[in-house]
């Protein structure tokens, strides 16, 4: 994997949170119809309320991917590996453009969100470094990742 240094997005972040909410009470199964796309993905529940609750406005936020994943109990092994292996989203991850994210777990759902600091990306007016973040499963993500890169090198 080639993953660039992403910084953590409130918008981005906001918008993980609401999304995962609102995935918690769906069953894993139903994790294919969420496939990761860039732009506007209207299958999520509430996807047009979250957008406007985090003030991001979809018609200029075209630089932005939102990748859900369900794993039960969100084991970390299997959460890793699904991000970082499966093309579903690798070719997201690795994609050098993307340098803001977000992130939002709630039961066994975590939701990605990946985005540019573009003015197509909507993202970008509150953002801070990676490293300065106090919440856990940023962090979580951050040391699975490297993990992965010193285990593949």
């Amino acid at each position: 994997m080639n993953l660039p240094v992403l910084d953590e997005s409130a918008k981005a972040s906001c918008l993980a949170e609401e999304i995962a909410e609102d995935l918690a009470d769906m069953h894993c199964e139903t994790f294919r119809d969420y496939y990761p796309t860039p732009g506007n993905n209207s299958k999520i529940p509430n996807f047009q309320k979250n957008l406007a609750k985090c003030s991001i406005e979809i018609n200029t936020t075209t630089d932005g991917v939102i990748m859900p994943l369900c794993v039960p109990k969100l084991n970390h092994d299997v959460l890793f590996s699904n991000y970082t292996k499966s093309n579903r989203f690798t070719k997201y991850l690795n994609n050098s453009k993307y340098n803001i994210a977000g992130v939002g777990t709630e039961d066994d759902w975590m939701v990605f969100i990946v985005g540019t600091n573009s003015s197509s990306a909507n993202f970008s007016s509150s953002s801070s470094r990676l490293a300065h973040l106090s919440k856990p499963h940023l962090l979580m993500l951050a040391f699975f990742f490297t993990t992965l890169l010193l285990f593949f090198n």
